[in-house]
């Protein structure tokens, strides 16, 4: 009986809100001498329009901007703008940069700031860098709290077989 109480109680502690997914995922290719950056959205509701600054490091700058077919705005001064007709979820493709540095580029080099996410119904959604942290602890918390339940169960079951012999 005590075992079922200390299940429930480990339950009840499991951190159990589901957060949305935001997020603004980049791959750069080199060519040549220029280096192309997909930019796209990674959200899990319906997007129907999408703000956000980037930076880069001193060494590169953006020479150019492609915008995906299914948007309408800009991507001037490392200032991204971007509305839609069509809602988009999930993974949906929003620009391609065309960049040119002196030194090489990664993914990392890029520091997204004042993401704001406009869903179908037109509500803001204003994402900083604190909730994505957030939303990284909750995970490890959620993962550590499920070894924990594993590791419990499995000793309360070694027990029970070794005093039924």
């Amino acid at each position: 009986m005590k075992f079922r109480y200390f299940i429930l109680l480990i339950l009840i502690l499991i951190p159990s809100s589901v957060s949305a997914k935001e997020a603004i995922e980049i791959e750069c290719k080199k060519e040549k001498n220029i280096y192309e950056c997909k930019v796209s959205g990674n959200v899990s509701y319906e997007v129907s329009a999408i703000d956000f600054h980037f930076s880069l490091p001193k060494y590169a700058n953006v020479k150019s901007y492609k915008l995906d077919s299914r948007w309408e705005g800009s991507a001037d001064d490392n200032w991204v703008s971007l509305y839609s007709e069509i809602d988009s979820k999930d993974i949906f493709p929003l620009l391609t940069l065309q960049i040119e540095s002196k030194k090489s580029i990664k993914e990392s080099d890029f520091k997204i700031t004042d993401l704001i996410i406009y869903d179908k119904e037109f509500k803001e959604h204003k994402v900083n860098e604190k909730n994505v942290d957030n939303n990284k602890k909750k995970i490890l918390i959620s993962i550590i709290c499920v070894i924990l339940i594993i590791g419990t169960i499995a000793i309360i079951c070694i027990k029970k077989k070794g005093k039924s012999k």
